[in-house]
Protein backbone atom coordinates (compact mmCIF):
# COMPACT_ATOMS: atom_id res chain seq x y z
CA UNK A 1 0.00 0.00 0.00
CA UNK A 2 1.10 3.41 -0.90
CA UNK A 3 2.84 4.53 2.72
CA UNK A 4 1.28 8.26 2.01
CA UNK A 5 -2.29 6.50 2.17
CA UNK A 6 -3.36 6.26 5.13
CA UNK A 7 -5.40 2.75 5.85
CA UNK A 8 -7.84 4.42 7.57
CA UNK A 9 -9.83 7.96 8.07
CA UNK A 10 -11.92 9.03 11.40
CA UNK A 11 -15.38 10.38 11.19
CA UNK A 12 -16.95 11.96 13.80
CA UNK A 13 -21.00 10.83 14.66
CA UNK A 14 -23.36 12.17 16.94
CA UNK A 15 -23.85 9.64 20.07
CA UNK A 16 -27.36 9.15 19.05
CA UNK A 17 -27.31 8.45 15.63
CA UNK A 18 -23.86 5.87 16.45
CA UNK A 19 -26.02 2.61 14.79
CA UNK A 20 -27.02 4.61 11.86
CA UNK A 21 -23.82 5.81 10.97
CA UNK A 22 -22.67 2.07 11.54
CA UNK A 23 -25.03 0.53 9.40
CA UNK A 24 -23.88 3.35 6.60
CA UNK A 25 -20.48 2.41 6.69
CA UNK A 26 -20.72 -1.12 6.92
CA UNK A 27 -19.04 -1.34 10.75
CA UNK A 28 -20.02 -3.29 13.66
CA UNK A 29 -21.89 -1.73 16.34
CA UNK A 30 -19.62 -3.48 18.51
CA UNK A 31 -16.43 -2.12 17.59
CA UNK A 32 -17.73 1.04 18.92
CA UNK A 33 -17.57 1.93 22.22
CA UNK A 34 -20.55 2.86 24.01
CA UNK A 35 -20.97 5.82 26.32
CA UNK A 36 -19.93 5.63 29.34
CA UNK A 37 -22.32 6.00 32.60
CA UNK A 38 -21.99 9.52 33.20
CA UNK A 39 -20.28 10.70 30.04
CA UNK A 40 -21.72 13.96 28.66
CA UNK A 41 -23.19 13.22 25.09
CA UNK A 42 -20.80 14.22 22.32
CA UNK A 43 -19.71 12.89 19.03
CA UNK A 44 -18.22 9.78 19.08
CA UNK A 45 -14.99 8.59 16.25
CA UNK A 46 -15.70 5.89 14.34
CA UNK A 47 -12.75 4.07 12.39
CA UNK A 48 -13.32 3.92 8.36
CA UNK A 49 -11.23 1.44 6.75
CA UNK A 50 -10.12 2.54 3.37
CA UNK A 51 -11.07 0.10 0.14
CA UNK A 52 -7.84 -2.03 -0.47
CA UNK A 53 -5.68 -1.26 -3.14
CA UNK A 54 -3.88 -3.38 -6.02
CA UNK A 55 -0.60 -3.82 -3.09
CA UNK A 56 -2.87 -5.13 -0.65
CA UNK A 57 -4.78 -7.16 -2.83
CA UNK A 58 -4.51 -11.27 -1.09
CA UNK A 59 -3.65 -13.98 -3.82
CA UNK A 60 -4.82 -17.20 -2.34
CA UNK A 61 -4.29 -20.86 -2.40
CA UNK A 62 -5.19 -22.85 -4.79
CA UNK A 63 -7.87 -24.66 -2.60
CA UNK A 64 -9.19 -21.23 -0.59
CA UNK A 65 -10.05 -19.85 -4.29
CA UNK A 66 -11.71 -22.64 -5.28
CA UNK A 67 -13.58 -22.63 -2.08
CA UNK A 68 -14.30 -18.52 -2.29
CA UNK A 69 -15.45 -18.80 -6.32
CA UNK A 70 -18.00 -21.53 -5.67
CA UNK A 71 -19.45 -19.48 -2.55
CA UNK A 72 -19.37 -16.66 -5.14
CA UNK A 73 -21.15 -18.57 -8.24
CA UNK A 74 -23.43 -20.15 -6.34
CA UNK A 75 -24.52 -16.82 -4.55
CA UNK A 76 -25.32 -15.22 -8.42
CA UNK A 77 -21.94 -13.96 -9.72
CA UNK A 78 -21.96 -16.53 -12.25
CA UNK A 79 -21.10 -14.84 -15.51
CA UNK A 80 -17.56 -14.59 -15.73
CA UNK A 81 -14.26 -14.09 -18.02
CA UNK A 82 -10.98 -15.36 -16.78
CA UNK A 83 -7.52 -15.16 -18.44
CA UNK A 84 -3.24 -15.45 -17.47
CA UNK A 85 -1.14 -12.18 -16.59
CA UNK A 86 2.50 -12.83 -15.74
CA UNK A 87 2.98 -11.17 -11.82
CA UNK A 88 5.01 -8.30 -13.45
CA UNK A 89 1.96 -6.83 -14.52
CA UNK A 90 -0.68 -8.23 -12.16
CA UNK A 91 -0.89 -5.02 -9.81
CA UNK A 92 -1.76 -3.26 -13.04
CA UNK A 93 -4.18 -5.50 -13.79
CA UNK A 94 -6.19 -5.28 -10.76
CA UNK A 95 -5.98 -1.88 -10.71
CA UNK A 96 -7.67 -1.25 -13.80
CA UNK A 97 -10.65 -3.79 -12.71
CA UNK A 98 -10.94 -1.91 -9.53
CA UNK A 99 -11.16 1.50 -11.58
CA UNK A 100 -13.59 0.26 -13.85
CA UNK A 101 -15.50 -2.21 -12.05
CA UNK A 102 -15.17 -1.95 -8.80
CA UNK A 103 -13.58 -5.17 -7.76
CA UNK A 104 -12.40 -3.97 -4.89
CA UNK A 105 -14.99 -2.42 -3.21
CA UNK A 106 -16.46 -2.93 0.25
CA UNK A 107 -19.46 -4.70 0.80
CA UNK A 108 -21.52 -1.99 1.57
CA UNK A 109 -20.55 -0.55 -1.42
CA UNK A 110 -21.41 -3.40 -3.59
CA UNK A 111 -25.08 -3.23 -1.77
CA UNK A 112 -25.09 0.37 -3.02
CA UNK A 113 -24.82 -0.69 -6.71
CA UNK A 114 -27.21 -3.80 -6.49
CA UNK A 115 -29.90 -1.08 -4.94
CA UNK A 116 -29.04 0.72 -8.06
CA UNK A 117 -29.33 -2.19 -10.58
CA UNK A 118 -26.06 -2.08 -11.33
CA UNK A 119 -23.58 -5.29 -12.55
CA UNK A 120 -21.18 -5.92 -9.14
CA UNK A 121 -17.71 -8.05 -10.03
CA UNK A 122 -15.59 -9.72 -8.02
CA UNK A 123 -11.55 -10.84 -8.64
CA UNK A 124 -9.99 -13.96 -8.03
CA UNK A 125 -6.45 -15.15 -9.11
CA UNK A 126 -4.07 -17.67 -8.00
CA UNK A 127 -0.52 -19.29 -9.61
CA UNK A 128 -0.44 -21.27 -13.06
CA UNK A 129 2.42 -23.80 -11.65
CA UNK A 130 5.27 -22.62 -9.37
CA UNK A 131 5.28 -19.52 -7.77
CA UNK A 132 8.89 -19.19 -9.18
CA UNK A 133 7.22 -19.17 -12.87
CA UNK A 134 5.42 -15.94 -12.23
CA UNK A 135 2.45 -16.19 -13.94
CA UNK A 136 -1.09 -15.54 -12.59
CA UNK A 137 -4.26 -16.78 -13.71
CA UNK A 138 -7.66 -14.26 -12.91
CA UNK A 139 -11.02 -14.86 -13.08
CA UNK A 140 -13.31 -12.13 -12.90
CA UNK A 141 -16.83 -13.36 -11.65
CA UNK A 142 -20.01 -10.75 -12.37
CA UNK A 143 -23.74 -11.01 -11.03
CA UNK A 144 -26.47 -12.44 -12.59
CA UNK A 145 -28.18 -8.96 -12.45
CA UNK A 146 -27.29 -5.85 -13.64
CA UNK A 147 -25.58 -4.06 -16.06
CA UNK A 148 -22.98 -1.52 -16.43
CA UNK A 149 -19.54 -0.82 -18.15
CA UNK A 150 -18.07 -4.68 -16.87
CA UNK A 151 -21.09 -5.87 -19.07
CA UNK A 152 -20.11 -3.80 -21.73
CA UNK A 153 -16.34 -4.09 -22.09
CA UNK A 154 -16.05 -7.22 -21.29
CA UNK A 155 -17.43 -9.94 -23.28
CA UNK A 156 -19.12 -12.37 -20.22
CA UNK A 157 -20.14 -16.23 -19.95
CA UNK A 158 -22.76 -18.18 -18.38
CA UNK A 159 -20.79 -20.60 -15.81
CA UNK A 160 -24.05 -23.09 -16.75
CA UNK A 161 -23.02 -23.32 -20.35
CA UNK A 162 -21.36 -26.42 -20.69
CA UNK A 163 -19.00 -24.76 -22.89
CA UNK A 164 -17.82 -22.37 -21.41
CA UNK A 165 -17.16 -23.29 -17.75
CA UNK A 166 -15.37 -21.80 -15.13
CA UNK A 167 -11.52 -23.61 -15.68
CA UNK A 168 -8.43 -23.35 -12.75
CA UNK A 169 -5.39 -25.60 -12.04
CA UNK A 170 -7.06 -28.13 -14.30
CA UNK A 171 -10.38 -28.47 -12.85
CA UNK A 172 -13.63 -27.07 -13.78
CA UNK A 173 -16.71 -26.24 -11.68
CA UNK A 174 -19.94 -28.00 -12.61
CA UNK A 175 -23.50 -27.55 -11.30
CA UNK A 176 -25.16 -30.38 -9.82
CA UNK A 177 -28.75 -29.39 -9.86
CA UNK A 178 -30.99 -30.73 -6.19
CA UNK A 179 -34.53 -30.62 -6.48
CA UNK A 180 -36.35 -28.39 -4.10
CA UNK A 181 -33.13 -26.94 -3.17
CA UNK A 182 -30.21 -24.25 -3.94
CA UNK A 183 -28.32 -25.43 -7.05
CA UNK A 184 -24.93 -26.80 -5.66
CA UNK A 185 -21.54 -26.46 -7.82
CA UNK A 186 -18.83 -28.51 -7.79
CA UNK A 187 -15.04 -29.00 -9.16
CA UNK A 188 -14.05 -31.85 -11.25
CA UNK A 189 -11.77 -32.86 -13.86
CA UNK A 190 -12.71 -32.11 -17.36
CA UNK A 191 -14.27 -34.85 -19.50
CA UNK A 192 -11.54 -35.39 -21.63
CA UNK A 193 -8.84 -35.10 -19.12
CA UNK A 194 -10.38 -37.72 -17.02
CA UNK A 195 -10.52 -40.12 -19.77
CA UNK A 196 -7.25 -39.58 -20.51
CA UNK A 197 -6.44 -40.76 -16.69
CA UNK A 198 -9.12 -43.34 -16.60
CA UNK A 199 -7.25 -44.97 -19.19
CA UNK A 200 -3.89 -44.12 -18.07
CA UNK A 201 -4.70 -45.92 -14.66
CA UNK A 202 -6.58 -49.07 -15.83
CA UNK A 203 -3.32 -49.35 -18.10
CA UNK A 204 -1.15 -49.21 -15.02
CA UNK A 205 -3.27 -51.44 -12.88
CA UNK A 206 -2.69 -54.19 -15.39
CA UNK A 207 1.30 -53.99 -15.06
CA UNK A 208 2.92 -56.60 -12.91
CA UNK A 209 4.59 -54.53 -10.93
CA UNK A 210 2.29 -52.40 -8.92
CA UNK A 211 4.70 -49.45 -7.73
CA UNK A 212 3.31 -46.86 -10.20
CA UNK A 213 -0.33 -47.72 -9.94
CA UNK A 214 0.19 -47.50 -6.08
CA UNK A 215 1.99 -43.94 -6.58
CA UNK A 216 -1.15 -42.58 -9.18
CA UNK A 217 -3.44 -43.42 -6.16
CA UNK A 218 -1.92 -41.52 -3.79
CA UNK A 219 -1.33 -38.95 -6.06
CA UNK A 220 -5.24 -38.65 -6.86
CA UNK A 221 -5.99 -38.54 -3.10
CA UNK A 222 -3.97 -35.14 -2.87
CA UNK A 223 -6.69 -33.67 -4.64
CA UNK A 224 -9.33 -31.28 -2.87
CA UNK A 225 -12.73 -33.82 -1.62
CA UNK A 226 -15.05 -31.97 -3.39
CA UNK A 227 -17.92 -33.58 -4.65
CA UNK A 228 -17.43 -33.76 -8.54
CA UNK A 229 -13.66 -34.85 -7.46
CA UNK A 230 -14.64 -37.64 -5.20
CA UNK A 231 -17.07 -39.06 -7.91
CA UNK A 232 -14.75 -39.45 -10.37
CA UNK A 233 -12.39 -40.79 -8.00
CA UNK A 234 -14.22 -43.76 -6.76
CA UNK A 235 -14.65 -44.69 -10.17
CA UNK A 236 -11.42 -44.43 -10.96
CA UNK A 237 -10.38 -46.53 -8.17
CA UNK A 238 -13.13 -49.56 -9.02
CA UNK A 239 -11.80 -49.28 -12.82
CA UNK A 240 -8.13 -49.87 -11.43
CA UNK A 241 -9.09 -52.56 -9.10
CA UNK A 242 -11.63 -55.02 -11.64
CA UNK A 243 -7.86 -53.98 -14.45
CA UNK A 244 -5.77 -55.39 -11.40
CA UNK A 245 -8.58 -58.58 -10.49
CA UNK A 246 -6.87 -61.26 -13.11
CA UNK A 247 -3.37 -60.44 -11.47
CA UNK A 248 -4.25 -60.82 -8.18
CA UNK A 249 -5.92 -64.44 -8.83
CA UNK A 250 -2.65 -65.62 -10.49
CA UNK A 251 -0.42 -64.02 -7.40
CA UNK A 252 0.63 -60.49 -8.35
CA UNK A 253 0.09 -57.82 -5.60
CA UNK A 254 -3.13 -56.15 -4.72
CA UNK A 255 -3.61 -52.41 -5.04
CA UNK A 256 -4.35 -50.78 -1.67
CA UNK A 257 -6.77 -48.57 -2.20
CA UNK A 258 -7.80 -46.17 1.22
CA UNK A 259 -11.01 -46.79 3.09
CA UNK A 260 -12.90 -43.90 2.40
CA UNK A 261 -11.94 -40.66 0.61
CA UNK A 262 -10.32 -37.58 2.94
CA UNK A 263 -10.46 -33.81 2.60
CA UNK A 264 -6.95 -32.77 1.48
CA UNK A 265 -4.89 -29.80 0.61
CA UNK A 266 -4.35 -30.07 -3.42
CA UNK A 267 -1.12 -28.44 -3.01
CA UNK A 268 1.21 -29.62 -0.13
CA UNK A 269 3.48 -25.98 -0.14
CA UNK A 270 0.64 -23.86 -0.69
CA UNK A 271 0.38 -20.57 0.72
CA UNK A 272 -3.11 -19.07 2.65
CA UNK A 273 -2.96 -15.93 1.30
CA UNK A 274 -0.46 -13.09 0.89
CA UNK A 275 -1.06 -9.92 -0.57
CA UNK A 276 0.20 -9.08 -4.03
CA UNK A 277 3.00 -6.68 -3.44
CA UNK A 278 4.46 -8.77 -1.46
CA UNK A 279 4.89 -11.31 -4.19
CA UNK A 280 6.40 -8.78 -6.54
CA UNK A 281 9.29 -7.76 -4.18
CA UNK A 282 10.14 -11.02 -3.23
CA UNK A 283 10.01 -12.86 -6.70
CA UNK A 284 10.92 -9.91 -8.99
CA UNK A 285 13.81 -8.17 -6.81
Amino acid sequence: MDPERPSAIAIEVPSRARGIACAAYGIRRESVPSRARGEKRSNFVVPLLLGMDAHSYLIRDTLHASRAIINAVSRGHDRHTSGLVPLERAEALVTKFAERYGVLESASEARQRRRHKLARARLHMGFVGRVEDGRLWWLLLVSREGEGPVTTLEKLYAAQDKHHRIHIMGLELVRYPRPGSVERWSWRLPTDAYRLLLKHAVALARHQDPRQAQALINHEMRRPGYRGIRTQRKELFRAMARARAPLVKRGAAPLVFPESQFWLRMLSADMESIPLGVLVRRLLR
